[in-house]
């Protein structure tokens, strides 16, 4: 870049200053020479000196000024290195804990216990409660009625009001025994009429699905005695060939004076010495049955039964 050198200080300061000072100024400044030498100067303040020094100090005065603005390090943003940058610090890894065996053991136990928990609860969901029902024996009506007025003829505890209940039930006359048969009665046609609405409240799947919950619950031995859900609507499952043998026998009356496990065991050596031929009646009932389960089963729950969806998929 082209520079020029200016020759500094004029006028009375001339003979103060032994040596001239020379001030390098950039070629652009130059150009603003023009302009400030046409630039009016106060006459009052600047009579003694001359216009040439007044010129060159404006001109240096400009110069020392133009830069970079406050706050701003040129060499220190110049010679600062950039930042590195930082890895994030990884966590030490935890040591995985080792188990003994008796706690692996015991880990398993407590996971099983759980899982078997929520089995058992999702089951009993699926097996519906039927409605309470109403007690059906007179003699247990007449005892709850008569516990009421036995307590408050009795001071001691419940056991003795117990027995205070019976003895009054035991103590009727004929009349009101007959009231208490009367209301047992009327308690068991109440009983089959809310059986038989709470039954028809819901689908026939939701009742099957409950069947198969309540029989899955006495396989655990959440329960000790299986009673399954009655309902009309339910398909009947198919009968096999031996069943249709027996009830053809049966009712030609071939167990007449006979015992159960007589007639069972005759007529099972009967059907083994059947000839096929003679086996092919039954089986032909057999297949119709099936064939009306299958028909059955797709219009009471909407799906196929069990064994026709998985041939069905095979294929």
């Amino acid at each position: 870049m082209p520079l020029n050198l200016v020759r500094r200080g004029g006028g009375a300061f001339r003979s103060a200053l032994a040596c001239p000072v020379r001030v390098v100024v950039r070629q652009s400044h130059i150009k603003r020479l023009s302009f400030v030498a046409h630039r009016p100067l106060p006459t009052a303040v600047t009579a003694g000196f001359p216009r040439s020094s007044l010129l060159v100090g404006d001109l240096i005065r400009s110069y020392a000024t133009k830069g970079a603005p406050k706050g701003s390090n040129t060499e220190a943003t110049a010679n600062k290195k950039p930042k590195k940058a930082t890895k994030p610090v990884k966590k030490p890894a935890k040591r995985r804990r080792v188990l003994t065996p008796e706690q692996i053991e015991k880990k398993e136990a407590k996971k099983k216990a759980a899982e078997h928990r929520q089995l058992v609860r999702s089951l009993k969901e699926t097996a519906l409660q039927p409605p309470k029902r109403l007690p059906t024996v007179a003699r247990v009506i007449a005892v709850g009625r008569k516990y009421a007025e036995a307590r408050a003829a009795t001071s001691g505890g419940v056991t003795e009001v117990l027995k205070k209940a019976i003895a009054l039930t035991d103590s009727m006359s004929a009349d009101e025994r007959e009231q208490y048969k009367n209301q047992a009665e009327a308690n068991k046609i109440a009983n089959e009429a809310a059986y038989e609405a709470w039954i028809k409240s819901h689908t026939p799947k939701q009742i099957q699905e409950a069947n198969h919950a309540r029989r899955r619950l006495g396989q655990l031995n959440v329960t000790k005695r299986v009673v399954l859900l009655k309902d009309d609507r339910l398909v009947k499952r198919p009968t096999g060939p031996y069943f249709f043998f027996i009830a053809d026998k049966r009712e030609a009356g071939s167990g007449i004076g006979k015992s159960v496990t007589e007639e069972a065991s005759h007529l099972g050596e009967e059907w083994k010495n059947l000839t096929q031929a003679e086996k092919e009646k039954y089986i032909q009932l057999a297949k119709a049955d099936s064939e009306r389960y299958d028909r059955e089963h797709l219009e009471t729950y909407g799906i196929p039964p069990p064994s026709l969806a998985t041939s069905k998929s095979k294929k």
